[in-house]
């Protein structure tokens, strides 16, 4: 069956012609996608970051982002803990005024609201980043 712009029908187009109008069919559709757009981010919102602190010329830094630099932010502790880089060069930003002084590069600081968690100072190889990290983040998810 065809309405008269040559549309097909459907169960969910006679539904909507039948039981609503369009204004309550835009609203449903809007309501419920914003339902599922919270739903989704919330899970991924964290108040949790991964501080890298880095230098230039820092061979330990270099070998990161070649190991791990570029697909941290695709893993799961990616989205859980996002990662912001700061050059130790510059001056430390007012929200970092709770970390410890920071002397080797590079470190890596967790803080969850702004309060140190844990950190790994210096970079040991992809598979000991990965399990110091995944400790840090077991005491973070642990609270």
């Amino acid at each position: 069956m065809s309405l008269s712009n040559g549309v097909r029908r459907t169960v969910f187009s006679d539904f909507c012609l039948k039981r609503c109008n369009r204004n309550r069919a835009l609203a449903w559709f809007v309501y419920f996608s914003a339902v599922v757009f919270l739903v989704h981010f919330a899970k991924g919102t964290s108040a949790a970051e991964l501080i890298m602190f880095e230098s230039r010329g820092c061979e330990y830094c270099a070998l990161w982002n070649e190991e791990i630099g570029e697909i941290y932010a695709e893993t799961k502790t990616g989205e859980t803990v996002p990662l912001r880089r700061v050059q130790m060069e510059e001056k430390l930003s007012e929200e970092w005024r709770n970390i410890k002084s920071i002397r080797y590069s590079p470190t890596f600081v967790v803080l969850e609201d702004g309060r140190e968690i844990g950190r790994i100072t210096g970079y040991p190889g992809e598979a000991f980043f990965w399990g110091y990290l995944d400790e840090i983040v077991a005491k973070f998810n642990g609270r």
